[in-house]
């Protein structure tokens, strides 16, 4: 078999995009072999059974077959609000049912929200760590906002395909076909503005609460009328053949599997991002903490007159901070991580940091775990400080630093204190509440 000069463009521009994703997989240590699959194996596999599934003779429609007569038992009147497209009794072409319909569509939306999603997870999310401060620090704007910037791209996704191909696959499986007031199929330039109907009328652009609202007034119509708004609007009739119980299944089925591995893949890794960052920012809000619940263990924990005032979503881990009326401060950082790690080697690296809270030059020694956990012993360091290592520091204050490992990455507690206020057996109580909601069940 010969391959045709569309086909030759789209292997060379397969193996380029396959090379490009393989350089990004093992060219530093945020991205791996899975990441090739994932971006490099994933997309070409759906991208090449979408090419063949459109070429299907099936789905091809000869300039013959693109104008419905009336013979063909096909109403080409336009719509209006009175009576909807005449249905007649042809088994071989016959106005399009609502569930019909729906199916395709939701094919269809589904087959491209892998290009946007992916777009989104690959070069957006990933390539650029601006995503991250942004999702932590507006995690309810992102959530709200990227459905909505979805669905556009969604649909023009869906005219493009209609542009290339005469057809989308949902609508080629289901052996739908939209026809215009004289009976012809659609243009490309025609489809685009259906689509744009589309998206307002039909999904309410996307806005949140809204789209549901016109997607059900939307779907009532056409179950009850046989058209929708937007095909009333331009008088478009959308029409089927027969399809057969096995394909409805198949199509179904590939539907829902398609959605199950899209959500895997991109939609639930990020919905648990944005989750965990929304947590996150609702505790700020509190005005006076006196409890704190671990978002890594779930468990609660008392810190009687301490304030959070910041919480962080990192590359590897999350890190809070507290203060207190006194001048204390409380800083703790969770490091995902190889836990097997000698505790003393952590603590020489912490010593050789140039300053900060981490810079340990006082006395430390590992000790036996009083919660029962796993992992028996934690390392504790403690210095005095004279005010000028710190720059929010006004005086003599006291440092412990305490480190914690448990079964996925090591816990770091930092408690500062003024030594007119607090003491290093105040320290302890805190670090131990601390280690308390970091212990495993």
């Amino acid at each position: 078999m010969q391959l045709t000069s569309n086909q030759k463009g789209g292997v060379v521009a397969s193996c380029v995009w396959a090379t490009v994703v393989l350089v990004y997989a093992f060219s530093g240590p945020r991205f791996s072999d899975q990441v090739f699959l994932r971006y490099g194996i994933l997309p070409l596999g759906i991208g090449w059974a979408v090419y063949f599934l459109l070429g299907l003779s099936v789905m091809g429609a000869s300039p013959a077959s693109t104008t419905a007569t009336a013979g063909e038992g096909v109403s080409v009147s336009t719509p209006t609000t009175e009576a909807a497209p005449e249905k007649t009794s042809s088994e071989e072409t016959r106005t399009a049912s609502a569930g019909i319909r729906h199916s395709a569509r939701f094919f269809d939306l589904t087959v491209w929200s892998f290009v946007f999603w992916g777009f989104m997870d690959f070069f957006v999310k990933r390539a650029s760590p601006a995503f991250d401060n942004l999702a932590s620090a507006f995690p309810w704007s992102v959530a709200l906002l990227l459905p909505a910037l979805a669905l556009p791209v969604l649909l023009a996704c869906d005219a493009a395909s209609y542009w290339m191909f005469g057809d989308t696959p949902g609508k080629a499986l289901l052996r739908i076909t939209v026809l215009d007031r004289n009976g012809v199929r659609l243009t490309p330039r025609a489809y685009a503005r259906r689509s744009v109907g589309v998206w307002g009328a039909g999904c309410g652009y996307g806005l949140p609460l809204w789209n549901f609202i016109a997607l059900a007034i939307s779907s009532r119509r056409l179950t009850k009328t046989g058209y929708t708004n937007y095909d009333a609007e331009w008088g478009d009739v959308v029409v089927q053949k027969r399809v057969s119980v096995a394909r409805g299944v198949t199509v179904g089925a590939a539907s829902f599997l398609a959605l199950a591995l899209l959500q895997q893949v991109f939609i639930f890794p990020l919905a648990r991002q944005l989750g965990a960052a929304m947590g996150a920012n609702l505790a700020l809000y509190e005005v006076e903490t006196y409890g704190w619940t671990n978002p890594i263990t779930n468990r609660r924990v008392i810190l009687r007159d301490w304030k959070l005032v910041e919480a962080k979503i990192e590359d590897k881990g999350q890190s809070w901070s507290w203060t207190r009326y006194d001048g204390a401060r409380l800083v703790v950082y969770y490091g995902i991580g190889n836990s097997a790690v000698s505790l003393n080697d952590v603590a020489g690296a912490l010593r050789a940091q140039p300053s900060g809270i981490w810079h340990l030059t006082g006395s430390g020694d590992s000790f036996g775990n009083p919660f029962g956990a796993t992992y028996q012993y934690f390392w504790e360091g403690r210095r005095a400080l004279d005010g000028s290592e710190l720059p929010w520091l006004t005086g003599p204050a006291s440092l412990i630093t305490r480190l914690y490992p448990t079964d996925t990455g090591i816990w770091y507690m930092a408690y500062v204190a003024p030594q007119s206020n607090g003491s290093y057996e105040d320290g302890h109580a805190t670090a131990d509440a601390i280690m308390k909601s970091a212990a495993p069940r």
